[in-house]
């Protein structure tokens, strides 16, 4: 993995209709947080999460 990307310290996990858009919200307020773009899709795909960390 290069030194310029860095793996989650934490996920968000959440079912539809649980709040999960709404941590994402606040999270991304905070100064010292950064989060993606776009939903991660890793564990639910089996092609991305067949390619691993790297």
């Amino acid at each position: 993995m290069s030194e310029s990307k860095s793996i989650p310290q934490f996920l968000i996990v959440g079912a539809m209709k649980a709040g999960s858009t709404s941590l994402r919200f606040h999270l991304n307020n905070h100064s010292k947080i950064h989060l993606p773009a776009q939903e991660l899709n890793f564990f639910n795909n089996k092609a991305n999460f067949d390619k691993g960390l790297d």
